[in-house]
């Protein structure tokens, strides 16, 4: 995984590297690649670092993603919160129809008569994990799914209503999570090839799907809820029944019920440039400027767009607390 990370970002700075590249950044990722995966912690990290060095992004927002990746650890003393969590993803991923919708779209970009791969060496795990960067929702290697702990406890510390509708909000949010980066998983397997774009990857096997849509995560979740969900923006005009109608079925490993436009679902917005992690957009402004922009360049990922003005502002702010938080050495 320390090489893929190299090679990766070799790729993408190499020539940068010519000129400079902040010292922070490089500390932060040498820390990082020297531990080799060695813990569950390390696994995580590097897992993360695949994902963010894929891509080429502006250099100041490489080292903050950088230095915060090194803070990243991974839950290994469960709550019973956690479990329960634990407990939705894997009735999730197991799930009956969860199982054919994702091995259509294997065949969808394969062809019909393509042999699904299945692992059997190694069980699906769950992890969730605690990083400075609320908006990150998860990210997933070859057979685990990491999910961010953290981007639910600021939803949750969010919330002024009904407690019983956000543990069920709370839920289906998990459960889309679990959905978008099992999807990734299972095309991984099936390529055998845990550094693979699915932007890439469809966009070569020419699947009919709008340019948007084209990303293995996206598509899972458009093809059960006919478009990408923000559950917890969707608590006051969601139909209650269809939600623990959903629950229940994913629970009894029954058939999942359909939404309709009348559920009071609420789309998350997307951008087309975003692509490979998930990252949760919200025009909140509890949510810090630095979390809310250029997030673009990730791939996987759920969006940040904003407009062109708005975009300029946010960067500027980001700008401005990042280099304070360098210099100041508060990250």
């Amino acid at each position: 995984m320390a090489a893929v990370v190299i090679m990766n970002f070799s790729n993408h700075y190499g020539e940068k590297l010519k000129v400079s590249f902040p010292n922070k950044g490089f500390t932060a990722l040498a820390n990082i690649v020297q531990r080799n995966g060695s813990d569950i912690h390390s696994r995580a990290q590097l897992t993360l670092m695949i994902h963010i060095t894929k891509i080429q992004m502006q250099l100041w927002l490489a080292v903050l993603l950088f230095m915060k990746i090194e803070g990243l650890f991974v839950h290994t003393s469960l709550t019973q919160q956690l479990e329960e969590w634990t407990s939705i993803v894997l009735k999730t991923v197991n799930h009956p129809q969860i199982i054919k919708l994702i091995e259509d779209l294997i065949h969808e970009v394969f062809g019909p008569n393509t042999e699904i791969k299945t692992m059997t060496k190694y069980p699906m795990q769950v992890h969730f994990i605690s990083i400075d960067f609320p908006t990150l929702r998860g990210f997933s290697g070859i057979n685990e799914l990491f999910i961010n702990e953290n981007h639910f406890s600021a939803k949750i510390s969010e919330w002024k209503s009904n407690t019983r509708l956000l543990d069920s909000i709370t839920q289906m949010d998990l459960i889309t999570i679990a959905l978008h980066e099992y999807a990734h998983v299972r095309i991984r397997q099936q390529v055998d090839d845990m550094n693979m774009s699915t932007l890439n990857m469809l966009q070569q096997c020419q699947i009919d799907k709008p340019k948007c849509d084209q990303e293995f995560g996206r598509l899972a979740e458009i093809n059960l809820f006919k478009k990408q969900i923000n559950w917890f923006q969707s608590k006051e005009t969601i139909n209650t029944n269809y939600v623990e109608q959903f629950l229940t079925a994913i629970q009894n490993e029954t058939e999942l019920p359909v939404l309709t436009e009348n559920d009071g679902a609420i789309p998350r917005e997307s951008s087309c440039s975003l692509h490979r992690l998930n990252v949760y957009h919200s025009r909140s402004a509890s949510v810090e400027p630095q979390q809310q922009t250029n997030v673009t360049v990730m791939n996987d990922c759920e969006n940040l767009s904003e407009t062109s003005k708005e975009q300029q502002i946010l960067e500027k702010k980001s700008r401005q607390m990042f280099e304070a938080a360098v210099f100041q050495r508060t990250l």
